[in-house]
């Protein structure tokens, strides 16, 4: 399961580093985002509180990733998506969010990973 997720910047630092420990246990991948309110907080201080939490309770640093911002923290989640995967998206803008799901283009997303194997197994990867 991959999620996407951000935190409330107006959360205390004990509830944020929370929400990082349950989504390590709910998500396989995690993509962290932050809304364009950040309620205070630096830019990337509550996206590393989310890491800290997610870490702390031995998710593998492999599987998280920061995008701060939302569209492309959802665009990246779509394309790391698999047949059969499930995506959770925590979103703020949902009506924003909702138009870039319906407007996705799955096909290229799914060559994607064949074309990197091809190119793989052809020797470019030096």
């Amino acid at each position: 399961m991959i999620g996407v997720m951000g935190v409330a910047g107006d959360r205390r630092d004990e509830d944020i580093l929370r929400m990082g420990e349950l989504a390590a246990q709910a998500f396989d991948e995690l993509i962290i985002r932050e809304d364009e309110l950040r309620r205070g907080r630096r830019v990337g201080e509550g996206a590393r509180l989310i890491t800290e939490g997610a870490l702390s309770s031995g998710f593998d640093p492999a599987h998280v990733q920061t995008i701060l911002k939302e569209p492309e923290a959802v665009d990246a989640a779509l394309r790391l998506a698999a047949p059969g995967d499930l995506v959770v998206l925590l979103a703020t803008e949902v009506e924003d969010t909702w138009q870039q799901m319906r407007d996705f283009d799955s096909s290229a997303a799914l060559a994607e990973p064949e074309m990197a194997s091809a190119a793989w197994a052809k020797g470019s990867h030096d």
